[in-house]
């Protein structure tokens, strides 16, 4: 079955008229009975668009392979798929964010532990516990960043 075919077909499945598919896709309706009679072809965004409406894969729609339109959550699930297989930074940068408060918490209580208990458990000053703290937190940040484009470069 050629393209001009396919999309035809699966026009008439979605039981929409020539007008309203060339609505959807921005086009004139005589662009798409010239698809449907075969003497012009979609462009590639076009492609994509019909893609989306039909339910199916490019591929699908260029070689005819798993022309259905019945099942539409396949398109999506690949979709899905994709992106979750690509890192996510707002992911680092808030797992950055968690373990520099924890470290920034920790030298909290270690400058309270020193005003309450005295010099004798904890001998850094709490400006230097602030500053400490504060430094460590940046250098957590580089290593969070060489980690994330590490792993983006491993995944490729």
């Amino acid at each position: 079955m050629e393209l001009h075919e396919r999309i035809y077909q699966l026009r008439k499945q979605k039981n929409m008229t020539q007008q309203e598919l060339a609505d959807l896709l921005g086009v004139s309706r005589q662009a798409v009975s010239r698809w449907e009679m075969g003497t012009a072809k979609p462009e590639v965004d076009c492609l994509t668009a019909m893609s989306r409406i039909f339910g199916i894969t490019v591929d699908a729609l260029l070689t005819g392979e798993q022309v259905t339109a019945e099942d539409p959550t396949a398109v999506e699930d690949s979709r899905a798929a994709e992106e979750k297989s690509k890192p996510n930074p707002r992911k680092w940068i808030i797992a950055w964010a968690v373990a520099w408060l924890a470290v920034v918490v920790f030298f909290m209580v270690l400058t309270f532990v020193r005003w309450k208990f005295g010099g004798a458990l904890v001998s850094i000053a709490p400006v230097t516990l602030i500053l400490q703290s504060i430094n460590f937190g940046f250098d957590l940040g580089v290593v969070f960043v060489i980690v994330y484009f590490i792993r983006k470069a491993w995944k490729k």
